[in-house]
């Protein structure tokens, strides 16, 4: 039970355009996660094409016991916005269409499915601002817990205007903890000499590379793994497990369906 503490939902597919399952699968997923005494979710603006933030907010309206972290960087076109206003008819026609013949429209939900060309990035301390704002409405949240730039590069991690946005916004108790969600191994020793990124999101293969050249974590950052490997369609359970053991990290594993959390908790709690 100790290492559900350290584990956190991730919610990108949450209400996606290009996910197979229904927004129903993931309320009675969240649902069952609640229940279940995990209480750490990560979204951001662009999962779900904003649909992500608003189920977590219909969900978890009013709970205390809740740490949401979303992010800022990308952000919907607006040719994309308007398109994502007839989701759900669109979503309901897909599903008519036998996409293995139709290659054309097989190789657009993959584009979705990869943050294709509806997607562009700004770290402008006005952008930063509205997009924490905007979460919050769509959160029904006054704050999160934490707040992290979604995929900047090591000028945006570096840039002041940013670091100073991010410290105001802090001192307005608009979060608790600032951070960064990264790629590379530049990019993380980058984030790790400011003071302000508390949180470090990093991908699984990542903190390999790191941890098998011994690098010591900075006991100041908390340090968050993404993008663990998968075995059989399921988290390699044994890799997750033995993170979840290391009391500094955080794992973050994306769940759709109710069962798939259940078999995910049951053999790391063996």
């Amino acid at each position: 039970m100790k290492k559900r503490k350290s584990l956190i939902i991730g919610c990108s597919q949450m209400g996606s355009i290009s996910s197979k399952y229904s927004k129903y699968d993931y309320i009675n997923t969240l649902k069952t996660a609640h229940s279940e005494d995990i209480t750490y979710y990560d979204t951001a603006p662009s999962y779900g094409q904003g649909d992500s933030e608003k189920i977590l907010g219909k969900i978890f309206r009013g709970l205390d016991n809740i740490y949401i972290t979303t992010k800022t960087g990308y952000f919907i076109t607006p040719q994309y916005k308007f398109l994502f206003q007839f989701k759900f008819i669109i979503k309901f026609l897909l599903r008519l269409i036998d996409t293995k013949s139709n290659s054309s429209v097989k190789g657009g939900i993959t584009n979705l499915r990869k943050n294709g060309n509806y997607l562009y990035k700004s770290f402008t301390k006005k952008s930063l601002t509205k997009s924490l704002i905007s979460s919050l409405k769509r959160l029904k949240r006054k704050n999160v817990y934490i707040f992290l730039l979604h995929d900047p590069e090591t000028k945006d991690i570096t840039n002041h205007e940013i670091i100073d946005t991010l410290t105001d916004l802090k001192s307005r108790k608009y979060f608790k903890y600032a951070g960064v969600s990264i790629n590379t191994i530049e990019e993380f020793y980058e984030a790790i000499k400011f003071s302000i990124y508390e949180v470090i999101q990093i991908p699984y293969k990542l903190y390999k590379q790191l941890d098998e050249n011994n690098f010591e974590f900075p006991s100041d950052k908390k340090i968050q793994v993404r993008g663990l490997l998968f075995f059989n369609g399921y988290f390699d359970t044994a890799i997750l497990s033995k993170l979840l053991n290391n009391e500094k990290l955080q794992c973050l594993i994306g769940v759709s369906q109710e069962k798939h959390l259940k078999d995910i908790l049951k053999k790391i709690d063996d």
